[in-house]
């Protein structure tokens, strides 16, 4: 039996399995589950035929993660209901896994780059669903209706909310803008960049059209630390500007949604649902009352007693973190996100020359993008939103090179 040949087909697999959670993520909550599964057996399985235990990823990246995987997981251990805690920690352990193995995944460049051609597939069908969706009221691919409003449809197309579809598209349009210049720049002709940039012009489009505030909040947000950071201060400018003017232009439903008291009912809901949040972690500040169980669990700690929106997310994933698991698992996620983004910012000063630097920094703009979103809403606590920003986080350590081929000896970061 050829060993290494049965691990190649292994790899194989996993490659296969990605490409398609990728695509399953848009549509489809079973095919998620069975494509992990198939990729992470199949990764499990060419390591240990290869008896290959070395790390790739470097390990000021990977050990914060891991230290603060296992203290989130071990949660469930002094948990308030320790059956869904134990649920959370398998989601948590499958959001770790699929980090891993998608950092590992793609670091081969012909790998990357059929990625990026059913990354963009799938974009372009998404949008000609989002669009189906706006016109028709019912998506193409699952029939999912658009959520009514009083500014008129909120589209989430293949997706079941209007905040899924904010989700995956401020994550992804960053990388998609990327894709999208480049392509422009090979081919150059006049009809190239016009159809690249209609492309990004409707992906941005269907983002202000999901009517999530938090979403184009966060997107907006994003853009201004970017050009912050290469200091386009003409450019700042010119985006407050416009963006001052688009919400005069927007409906003021759209801007504005008033509760029936007449206040604004976003604000005021968060307001009580983060006072809810802060109450708990005042009461279990260390250990919390375990991963997955704030739904059930807060309304004890709760000394308002507020009638608005009971027994519902926090509303801020941060808040969220703390109140399950304790102030320590938050801090130690900052310090992985800290860690991770400095492990990025110097990888793309050494890959100044490179086309994957702009890659790079496409990812991790998404990925910023999703952060903000985290302060204003679930996404961190949504099974399909929270592995779209895993999956990108290992494929941006791959775009950054700073995961190591299999076939380098003598690797100061692998360990046996």
């Amino acid at each position: 039996m050829n060993v290494e040949l049965i691990a190649r087909w292994l790899d194989r697999i996993v490659f296969i399995s990605l490409l398609g959670f990728w695509c399953a993520l848009g549509f489809s909550n079973a095919l998620v589950e069975i494509t992990f599964m198939a990729a992470l057996l199949s990764w499990a399985a060419g390591r240990f035929l290869r008896k290959d235990y070395r790390l790739y990823i470097p390990g000021a990246i990977f050990f914060p993660l891991a230290l603060y995987i296992a203290l989130v997981s071990s949660s469930a251990v002094w948990s308030e209901y320790p059956a869904q805690s134990v649920r959370g920690a398998v989601k948590v352990l499958q959001h770790f896994f699929l980090f891993w193995i998608s950092a590992e995944a793609f670091r081969v460049k012909e790998r990357r780059d059929m990625f990026e051609k059913v990354f963009l597939a799938f974009f372009v069908v998404l949008l000609i669903d989002g669009y189906f969706q706006l016109i028709s009221g019912v998506d193409l691919i699952r029939h999912f209706k658009a959520a009514h409003s009083s500014a008129g449809y909120r589209v989430s197309a293949s997706f079941k909310s209007y905040g899924l579809l904010a989700a995956y598209l401020i994550c992804t349009v960053p990388l998609l803008a990327v894709i999208l210049l480049e392509a422009s720049q090979k081919k150059g002709t006049a009809l190239n960049r016009l159809i690249c940039g209609a492309v990004l012009a409707g992906a941005v489009g269907l983002l202000v059209l999901t009517r999530s505030r938090g979403g184009v909040i966060a997107f907006f947000a994003g853009v201004i630390l970017y050009l912050v950071l290469r200091r386009k201060w003409k450019a700042i400018a010119f985006g407050i500007i416009a963006a001052a003017f688009l919400a005069l232009a927007v409906p003021r439903t759209m801007l504005i949604h008033k509760n029936l008291e007449g206040g604004e009912q976003s604000l005021i809901e968060r307001y009580y649902l983060w006072d809810r949040a802060m109450n708990v972690i005042k009461a279990k500040p260390v250990q919390g009352t375990g991963i997955n169980t704030y739904v059930t669990a807060h309304e004890k700690y709760d000394t308002t007693q507020n009638w608005r929106v009971r027994d519902y997310y926090a509303h801020n994933g941060y808040l969220q973190i703390a109140a399950e698991t304790g102030v320590p698992s938050l801090l130690l996620l900052l310090f992985y996100i800290f860690i991770f983004f400095r492990g990025l910012w110097k990888s793309g000063n050494r890959l100044l020359a490179n086309r994957n630097r702009a890659k790079t920094v496409g990812i991790a703009f998404g990925l910023v993008n999703f952060l903000f979103f985290a302060l204003i809403d679930t996404v961190f606590h949504n099974p399909q939103a929270v592995m779209v920003f895993w999956f990108l986080s290992g494929l941006a350590l791959a775009y950054a090179g700073v995961v190591r081929d299999a076939s380098v000896a003598g690797d100061s970061w692998c360990w046996k």
